[in-house]
């Protein structure tokens, strides 16, 4: 029996050498489970605040992008007005002109057949007469008068004034 009491005694500081090194073992493995835990909720918070500031910025870019089309909108509107005024001012100017150049065709062919007559009848006054009016009708600018009615039509600060 002396001997089994020997070896316990002898085998007692291995023991609590063994003990001592499975709790640092134990408290280093804790720590280690601990850290990680930390560490996974520290990522799992990072990714939650990246979602949702991605979110936000998904949120923020779907806004700007309702207001840029109803921007569109209202450009493609006033596009369709303005050439709508566009395609009224075109077809205006085109009748004011036919109808001034009409009006200067219809002035030359009347002083023309004035011409042709007083050249049968020889009738000198008539003829300086005719060329006269004929003269008068060509050197005035038809496009001057034109030009000031463009003018007057395009200046929105005062009425239009119609001369008759």
């Amino acid at each position: 029996m002396g001997l089994f009491k020997k070896k316990k005694t002898e085998s007692l500081p291995a023991i609590v050498e063994d003990v001592n090194q499975a709790e640092l073992v134990e408290n280093t493995n804790a720590d280690m489970i601990v850290s990680r835990i930390e560490n996974t909720a520290l990522a799992a918070e990072s990714i939650v605040d990246r979602t949702v500031g991605l979110a936000d910025k998904i949120v923020d870019v779907y806004q700007r992008s309702k207001e840029i089309d109803l921007q569109v909108q209202v450009l493609q509107a006033a596009k369709e007005v303005e050439l709508a005024r566009i395609a009224n001012q075109y077809e205006l100017c085109r009748e004011v002109i036919l109808g001034t150049f009409g009006q200067r065709q219809q002035g030359l062919a009347a002083h023309y057949k004035v011409l042709d007559k007083a050249l049968q009848n020889n009738d000198r006054d008539m003829i300086v007469s005719a060329l006269k009016g004929i003269s008068s009708i060509v050197v005035t600018n038809p496009l001057e008068d034109f030009t000031k009615f463009v003018e007057a039509w395009n200046d929105k600060s005062k009425p239009l004034e119609l001369d008759f």
